[in-house]
């Protein structure tokens, strides 16, 4: 008899639950799409991740040549930072 009781009052709570929202039984139509966002926001941040990879990797070796290369250094000094040889005249173009 006790066990009848306690079975009762477990159906009884699980039905409550179930009915409150608290415990689903079987997964909704929500839930799928919701885990197909999350798989394409996932390869979508994976992608970013791998470019992002690439681009330092890419700029480890600028540092590198900025380094060690006196040709790398002095393009840099003259492209960016607009530096010229002694004796050179620099001719600027309007456009």
């Amino acid at each position: 008899m006790r066990w009848k009781t306690l079975l009762g009052t477990l159906v009884a709570i699980a039905v409550l639950a179930a009915s409150a929202g608290l415990v689903r039984w079987a997964p909704r139509a929500d839930d799928w799409s919701e885990d197909a966002r999350m798989e394409a926001e996932l390869e979508s941040l994976r992608a970013e991740n791998r470019a992002l990879r690439a681009e330092n990797q890419r700029m480890s070796r600028v540092v590198e040549a900025l380094k060690d290369d006196p040709a790398v250094i002095e393009q840099v000094a003259r492209e960016d930072l607009g530096y010229i040889r002694d004796g050179e005249v620099v001719v600027i173009v309007p456009r």
